[in-house]
């Protein structure tokens, strides 16, 4: 998981991001026996859509094999609950803002990109 800021502790980081997040998901699944949540448009960090600077293209990941989406799979699977993902994307050399659906037994369902 990339981080948004490269200081240590920092609350703009992605991994307090994903865990605020994680948490949300809990509370709504726990709380209001939630099947689906959705989440904020690129959770992972401030967001940066307003305009195009080449500089945030490293935030950019990949979806095969990427950690953040494995930990949001075992999320779902373990809660039994639908999660449109929402991740910038980097296919090649062409950037996407993608949304990856996650079935309630952890599968891929397609990646909307």
């Amino acid at each position: 998981m990339r981080s948004s800021s490269n200081t240590p502790g920092n609350k703009n980081d992605a991994q307090s991001f994903f865990e605020r997040a994680t948490s949300a998901v809990e509370r709504a699944v726990v709380d209001h026996n939630a099947t689906l949540v959705l989440l904020q448009e690129l959770f992972l960090g401030p967001y940066f859509c307003q305009s195009q600077d080449a500089a945030l293209f490293s935030l950019a990941e990949i979806t095969d094999d990427n950690p953040f989406l494995i930990a949001m799979r075992d999320l779902a699977r373990r809660l039994q609950v639908v999660l449109p993902i929402s991740m910038f994307e980097r296919k090649n050399n062409v950037y996407y803002n993608s949304v990856v659906m996650i079935d309630a037994d952890g599968s891929v369902l397609g990646t909307y990109s």
